[in-house]
């Protein structure tokens, strides 16, 4: 499980430890410099009101607020972040384009847990994406501990394909949840791990990974912001929620030079 830090490039290591285990997690990738940027611009999501942003089920805490990249400058600057933007086109071999942005909010004692699931899962029978050329990243804002509802990861679960899952529509979406007669199958085969670090840090993984996330029961907030990348001949074909939420637009992605947070 690779977790050296990485400029642009990753290392023939890391290539190898993200197709045996689904994932890679890069401490430290950008500079608290460029965390103390990136909290600028959340706030001033967090005050817009607006369609793209979705509320925890049981408060009126935000819980994903959408495509901030197509409506803030920062956040475009991110998803043009070359520390992030190569290492994908290295993993998918090709040119990307943004499926899905958003930012992930778990406020202290009130964020709400994510059931055990595959991103593409949805990716593929709600938004029509043909195959798992895609990749899923996250770029911790806040330090992420064991009790500020981090992320838990399967190890090589990827490699096990769509597993049965349950249909749910608890929010806005609709979402499935993957029995657990499954996860403890995938469990006992490759584990569990939980990608924990300083803001700054990054994961990677693929779209089939079985992962989850616990509730934020701590005084800590956890937030994180997520970019959905796919190689450019992986567009969707049959979309059936917002442009917002599943972009399609599948034009190459250009990236920006390495200072380009703090240009």
């Amino acid at each position: 499980m690779a977790t050296e830090k990485n400029s642009v490039s990753l290392t023939e290591e890391q290539i190898f430890s993200y197709a045996a285990d689904g994932f890679l997690f890069i401490p430290e990738l950008l500079t608290p410099e460029e965390v103390s940027r990136l909290k600028i611009a959340i706030k001033e999501v967090l005050s817009a009101n607006r369609e793209e942003v979705d509320k925890e089920s049981a408060s009126d805490q935000l819980r994903c607020a959408f495509a901030c990249h197509t409506y803030n400058d920062t956040f475009r600057r991110l998803s043009r972040h070359p520390k992030i933007v190569e290492p994908v086109r290295q993993l998918l071999e090709g040119d990307i384009y943004m499926h899905q942005f958003s930012v992930q909010p778990k406020v202290a004692f009130e964020g709400e847990a994510w059931d055990w699931h595959q991103d593409y899962d949805a990716w593929k029978n709600l938004d029509g994406m043909p195959d798992t050329r895609a990749v899923n990243t996250g770029l911790l804002i806040d330090e992420v501990n064991q009790f500020n509802g981090p992320l838990y990861f399967i190890p090589g679960s990827h490699r096990h394909g769509l597993q049965k899952s349950i249909k749910t529509k608890v929010r806005r979406f609709p979402s499935a949840s993957i029995e657990n007669s499954n996860v403890s199958r995938l469990i006992a085969q490759g584990g569990i791990y939980s990608p924990q670090g300083p803001a700054g840090s990054l994961w990677i993984f693929h779209p089939n990974l079985v992962h989850a996330s616990s509730a934020n029961l701590s005084p800590w907030n956890r937030t994180i912001i997520t970019q959905c990348y796919a190689h450019v001949d992986n567009g969707i074909q049959s979309p059936t929620r917002p442009e917002w939420v599943a972009h399609r637009d599948c034009t190459p992605i250009i990236p920006m030079t390495e200072g380009c947070l703090l240009d």
